[in-house]
């Protein structure tokens, strides 16, 4: 669990994005991956790490490479190279300067699916599973979407309609519905959610015994990709699901 890339070797093929991994003595590049920089992008990211850290978004504009912050509108552009070779090239410069001191992982960005909210950052699904080892099964602990909006701030929206916004706790769900123009209660969403959940538990069932797992995935309009999955993770959105439906109920 620790490295990323050994996860997912270890996962179906149907749920693995293409990715390579960059090492500071190793930076050639595969054609099929650079494409994607003039297309959606590239993603780069620590190959141990959590929590979103060190993350970055990779395109050409303008002739130039910009390499910025994945969760965020800005850009920032953290490279002073021109293309992906040279900057490959100089990635440890850029690990020291970022605080970075595992190998990394460069993968395709992916545009979530357009029956999904229109949103200029990608929408990520969570998903937690637990193993118990009394009953010998794995379940589905809670379930989430990630949608950043126009102010860059986190609304994270449960697979049963309770929304959790830290920067706006009093916000309700109708009115996120509203800016983004779409129904969280919908027949697609919940086929997503199904096939969610039967996939979140066949790749847990894969690992050895592990309590409780962190699965961050992208829906696109054709397939369902596994980005990776953490052992270690935020219990806050959980929690505060729990207390929610316990208020409510």
């Amino acid at each position: 669990m620790q490295q990323k890339s050994n996860l997912l070797h270890r996962i179906p093929k149907k749920y693995r994005p293409h990715f390579e991994t960059i090492t500071d003595e190793s930076y050639s590049i595969n054609p099929k991956l650079e494409k994607f920089l003039y297309k959606d992008g590239l993603v780069l990211k620590p190959n141990i790490g959590s929590r979103s850290r060190n993350t970055y978004h990779l395109f050409m504009k303008n002739e130039k490479l910009i390499v910025k912050d994945l969760f965020t509108l800005k850009i920032n552009n953290k490279s002073m190279h021109n293309n992906l070779l040279d900057f490959l090239g100089d990635i440890k410069t850029f690990k020291k300067r970022e605080g970075i001191y595992s190998n990394l992982i460069l993968m395709p960005y992916l545009k979530h699916s357009n029956i999904l909210p229109k949103n200029d950052i990608s929408i990520v699904f969570r998903t937690i599973s637990e193993y118990s080892m009394e009953q010998d099964q794995i379940s589905i602990k809670e379930a989430w979407m990630e949608i950043f909006d126009k102010n860059n701030n986190l609304n994270i929206i449960n697979h049963e309609q309770y929304l959790f916004n830290i920067d706006r706790p009093q916000m309700r769900l109708e009115e996120l519905e509203k800016i983004l123009n779409f129904k969280f209660k919908n027949e697609e969403l919940r086929k997503i959610y199904k096939l969610l959940f039967s996939a979140s538990k066949a790749v847990h069932s894969i690992l050895p015994p592990i309590n409780e797992v962190a699965w961050d995935w992208i829906k696109t309009d054709n397939k369902l990709y596994l980005l990776e999955g953490n052992s270690s993770f935020s219990l806050y959105p959980i929690k505060y699901f729990k207390i929610l439906k316990n208020r409510l109920h």
